[in-house]
């Protein structure tokens, strides 16, 4: 894959409607918690006896309504898991852009739609590496093993990986993206810094190779050590919510997976800032998921 190295274009002014601003995130949330609820629809231990009815009643109402639409555009009728995927990039990817847009954020650069950086296969091979004792952990849970026996292997193949491939784009693009940009004052992906050369001592260089040890300057408190591990200005509350959000999209899966999803939501952010693109931790997070499975069909 060629290689953007350059900085991106200068940030933009402000939004000048700010009404506007207000209502898109009030719109975004909307569409966050739709999505989020077409997950939560599926868990019925822990969740109140009305919250199921009208979680359950709102996924019939989208069922019948996403089928209906689809077959007078396409004339194709979808399966269950088909209308989870449609409306899934509905909500997370479609919706999201075309109101992105609405505010004069939505151009691919501003929604993180980049080339990566020169760091950013190096940090993924990294980041991928420390992973993997984790992702045993997760495989060798009973609570992983039965969910993924039950959802992934006890259907054909292309069952589960086409609708699994539209929800993971349309997830990242929402979570990595959108909410990316969304959170940051200016509500659009940040300039990233160009990576230091490689220089100085031989941890730093080994350091400076996936893009930490960078340049501090005048910086204090957490604003020099996010320029240390080269992270873009104002981006770390934007990486704190957003992570939230991530994580509650595990809701209902193992324990293991649950409580590695919030720091992972956290990791995949980062990840996607300092390489330039979303699409890093996308493929890093398809990774580590064959993975998963892998090891759960060798135990």
């Amino acid at each position: 894959m060629p290689i953007d190295d350059s900085p991106v274009e200068q940030p933009t002014p402000p939004i000048r409607t700010p009404w506007l601003g207000h209502l898109l995130s009030i719109v975004i949330a909307i569409a966050a918690t739709v999505y989020l609820s077409l997950f939560w629809a599926q868990i019925h231990p822990w969740l109140p006896r009305w919250a199921q009815r009208e979680l359950l009643q709102s996924r019939v109402w989208l069922t019948k309504h996403t089928i209906h639409l689809t077959q007078v555009v396409t004339g194709w009728t979808p399966t269950g898991r088909w209308i989870w995927a449609t409306v899934g990039v509905a909500m997370a990817l479609i919706i999201p852009w075309i109101f992105m847009t609405l505010i004069g954020r939505g151009r691919p650069r501003d929604l993180g739609i980049r080339l990566p950086n020169r760091v950013g296969w190096r940090l993924t091979l990294a980041a991928y590496l420390l992973s993997l004792p984790l992702l045993a952990a997760m495989a060798a849970s009973p609570d992983t093993r039965a969910y993924y026996q039950r959802e992934v292997f006890a259907l054909p193949f292309w069952t589960v990986f086409g609708p699994y491939l539209a929800v993971l784009i349309a997830e990242h693009f929402f979570f990595h993206g959108v909410l990316l940009a969304l959170l940051r004052p200016t509500r659009r992906w940040p300039v990233v810094p160009t990576p230091a050369p490689l220089e100085g001592s031989l941890a730093k260089k080994a350091l400076r190779w996936i893009g930490l040890a960078q340049p501090t300057e005048a910086a204090r408190g957490t604003d020099r050590i996010a320029r240390w591990i080269g992270l873009p200005d104002a981006c770390l509350l934007a990486m704190l919510l957003q992570s939230i959000l991530f994580g509650l999209v595990h809701i209902g899966k193992s324990n293991v997976e649950l409580a590695m999803s919030f720091p992972g939501g956290l990791a995949l952010a980062y990840v996607a800032y300092r390489c330039n693109s979303w699409l890093v931790p996308m493929f890093l997070h398809a990774a580590t998921g064959i993975t998963v499975l892998a090891l759960i069909r060798i135990f």
